[in-house]
């Protein structure tokens, strides 16, 4: 049994891809800085007699995260000209991998399904020194684990 952890199975947080799927098409996002999607989980606060305690139950799971981007592209802009003119929305989800070589954990890559975003910049100008980003919040409704981390030595 391990009793430390080996450091070198620590993951550089640089190390990955992030992949759009829109209406069957695969994109990478060469301009992807971050992708951080997470699940939360719903509760109700459950009280009982005796108890002074209030507990909690899981009711739901919901899904929302940031996607971090460099301005380097008008696909969202298309996309979001497509549904202002034509009512139409594509189907879209999200594929991260994580994937430090370095490390003997492998990699891991996670697929956000019904991936939605919350708004998109159609434009940005400021009169600063600096790069064009894009950051846009999304919700998602499903994942799946492609492939998952070896598991490390406990």
């Amino acid at each position: 049994m391990a009793t430390e952890l080996n450091m070198q199975d620590i993951s550089a947080i640089s190390e990955g891809k992030v992949v759009a799927t829109i209406d069957g098409k695969n994109i990478t996002l060469l301009e992807a800085k971050e992708f951080t999607p997470e699940v939360e989980f719903n509760k109700e606060d459950v009280r009982t007699l005796g108890s002074r305690w209030t507990g909690s139950k899981v009711t739901s799971i919901s899904g929302s995260g940031t996607l971090n981007l460099y301005y380097v592209s008008s696909m969202w802009n298309k996309i979001v000209e497509k549904y202002a003119t034509t009512g139409y929305l594509p189907k879209m989800s999200v594929t991260g991998t994580m994937e430090d070589i370095t490390t003997g954990i492998g990699k891991q890559t996670v697929r956000i399904d019904n991936f939605m975003p919350d708004s998109v910049k159609l434009i940005h100008l400021e009169a600063d020194d600096g790069t064009t980003e894009q950051e846009m919040d999304f919700t998602f409704s499903g994942f799946k684990v492609i492939t998952a981390f070896k598991d490390i030595k406990r």
